[in-house]
């Protein structure tokens, strides 16, 4: 799952990056996760989305936690600049964490607009 503020009906990649105050080097992509309340922190708003979709990697880069929050190994930009089509971050905090550096693996199942509490507002 990706949450937005953003009304969303497909994965721009002009958008990557203008909605998060991250790190630079990681705003590459979009973010997935397997958990909805996590999702649920970044679709915050009248225009909040939660898109579920199904991630089909190639070539992989993956971290842990503890490397990705201390600078060790590639960034995801350097991962994508390097090839690979999702950076992997397992274990993180609750769960794993995917950025698809590459839009071509995401194949989006469906896409819900989410109320203000958190409730589908629709499918």
């Amino acid at each position: 799952m990706h949450g937005s503020p953003r009304r969303l009906t497909a994965l721009d990649p002009a958008l990557v990056g203008t909605t998060t105050s991250g790190r630079d080097e990681d705003e590459v992509g979009f973010f997935f996760t397997r958990r909805r309340r996590t999702a649920l922190r970044y679709a915050r708003g009248p225009n909040a989305t939660i898109v579920h979709a199904l991630l089909s990697p190639s070539n992989p880069y993956r971290v842990t936690g503890a490397e990705w929050g201390s600078g060790r190994g590639l960034s995801p930009r350097g991962a994508a600049d390097a090839g690979f089509d999702v950076y992997v971050v397992s274990p993180y905090e609750d769960g794993p964490m995917w950025i698809a550096l590459d839009p071509a693996m995401v194949q989006i199942a469906r896409i819900e607009r989410v109320t203000q509490r958190g409730g589908v507002a629709s499918r």
